[in-house]
């Protein structure tokens, strides 16, 4: 999957760029796959690893918390499969990940023209120390390790806005 830097924040843009030109000439070969994405992205990879229940446990919740929209949008891209994935792909609902924002940014390995997934491969911390340098969180570094992906905040998504209801009219733009 191509991933258009365009549509991240400027800020976060600007520093990426610098971060993979550092990475061009040696180390490491870095490939951004995901940067911002839709709710409905969002949703559809949060849906990927949860039962039935589960979905409509955080659906019950949203919508006591004032996040109808986000609720529906969880709702309106169905089940998804699994595609063989073990352990939850994200833990962040619509609205509540930094990629929503343009402010995340999701980087694979490449070695010998083949993807690493292997989030504990020497390279990724090679990247993480690197996102580090240029002021971005890196998930590698996180209790829940995510080791492809690096954000311009550390704050969370719920810190810097404050509620579900405050997310949910973010989210009526996508919609």
């Amino acid at each position: 999957m191509a991933c258009d830097l365009s549509l991240l924040v400027p800020e976060f843009r600007e520093r990426v760029e610098k971060l993979l030109e550092g990475f061009a000439g040696g180390g490491p070969v870095l490939r951004p796959y995901y940067g911002l994405r839709t709710p409905q992205e969002q949703a559809r990879i949060w849906r990927q690893t949860r039962s039935r229940e589960e979905v409509g446990r955080a659906m019950d919740d949203l919508r006591k918390a004032g996040a109808p929209t986000i609720a529906d949008i969880l709702w309106s891209v169905g089940p998804q499969p699994t595609n063989g994935a073990k352990g939850h792909l994200t833990h962040q609902l619509p609205m509540a990940s930094w990629h929503q924002h343009g402010e995340a940014l999701d980087c694979f390995v490449l070695r010998q023209g083949q993807a690493v997934w292997d989030g504990n491969d020497p390279s990724y911390k090679v990247y993480a120390e690197a996102a580090r340098k240029f002021g971005c969180d890196a998930g590698y570094f996180w209790r829940m390790k995510d080791s492809v992906h690096i954000q311009l905040r550390t704050a969370s998504v719920m810190a810097v806005h404050r509620s579900w209801a405050e997310l949910d009219r973010l989210a009526r733009k996508f919609i």
